[in-house]
């Protein structure tokens, strides 16, 4: 379970606090609109150059990157790491910044990486970050990472491993106040057939619960912006737990639920991995039989 709003307070240094990510499947939940980049990186900062014409980020907008393979000395790969980043400084008319957890220079890359994005205008999330508490600075949202996790009302439960060789299935609940989360369902069940919009309410949605302790969380969640717990080390995570949607168990007014699924869950894998609309086959739901 996440640490409760009513439980901040009561941290210590070693008080371990959940963050999820959700990440979407284009061509599933978005269809995709992905550009190549130029980029570079000196330190711990990559510098990425869009092409002409391109709508830049604004400074802490969260942004998808896939570094392509890049070799050097013909057989050594660089650590560049395909996530999620946060735009960290104001972009120039020709580029904009993000921070690596890894230190290191790479050279001008050219189209060296893949900027994922939706083809909607303007282009729709494809990747969600949030926590189920806030900061002790002045109760917003938690930053880890140098990337904001929105506080929002949510639990998780059912990661414990059985001794009979089960693999879990967590569930996870999220506030529908004002039904939010079903207004956010209409902004991706995007696939058609006729008039009718499939129901995917993001099934096969990529779950990811990350854990650090209280010690290592960015400083500017604090008073005076210093973590009174201890030196945060960016880099410390407890091993990541990666789940997928494998269906939604409740849609109410008051509350969304989700049953998750392992990567090694075979039961709950599901074919295709791409649902098929009239774009891609006209005859679609049009067949008669004889």
């Amino acid at each position: 379970m996440t640490i409760p709003v009513t439980d901040l307070q009561g941290l210590d240094k070693i008080a371990i606090l959940d963050f999820f990510s959700i990440e979407l499947v284009e061509n599933l939940h978005y269809i995709p609109n992905n550009i190549d980049m130029d980029y570079a990186q000196s330190g711990d900062v990559i510098t990425i150059t869009p092409p002409t014409n391109f709508s830049m980020p604004s400074k802490g907008d969260l942004v998808n990157l896939k570094f392509k393979e890049l070799l050097v000395n013909g057989n050594e790969a660089e650590n560049m790491i395909d996530t999620f980043y946060t735009v960290f400084d104001d972009p120039t008319t020709t580029s904009f910044k993000v921070k690596s957890l890894t230190s290191q220079t790479v050279s001008s890359q050219t189209n060296g990486v893949t900027f994922k994005q939706s083809n909607t205008t303007p282009p729709v999330p494809i990747t969600y970050l949030f926590h189920n508490g806030v900061n002790l600075k002045d109760s917003q949202s938690v930053v880890w990472q140098g990337n904001t996790y929105e506080k929002y009302p949510c639990s998780a439960e059912g990661y414990t491993y059985s001794t009979n060789g089960a693999l879990p299935r967590p569930k996870i609940k999220f506030s529908n106040s004002f039904g939010t989360i079903t207004s956010f369902f209409k902004q991706y069940n995007i696939f058609k057939i006729g008039d009718f919009f499939c129901p995917i309410n993001l099934g096969g949605a990529k779950i990811t619960r990350h854990r650090t302790l209280a010690k290592h969380l960015d400083s500017v969640n604090f008073l005076d912006n210093t973590n009174p717990y201890g030196t945060p080390d960016p880099t410390a995570e407890f091993e990541k737990e990666i789940y997928f949607v494998e269906r939604m168990i409740s849609e109410d007014r008051d509350i969304v639920g989700f049953e998750l699924v392992s990567t090694f869950d075979l039961v709950g894998v599901s074919a295709p991995s791409k649902l098929a609309n009239e774009e891609d086959f006209p005859g679609i739901g049009r067949f008669i039989n004889a």
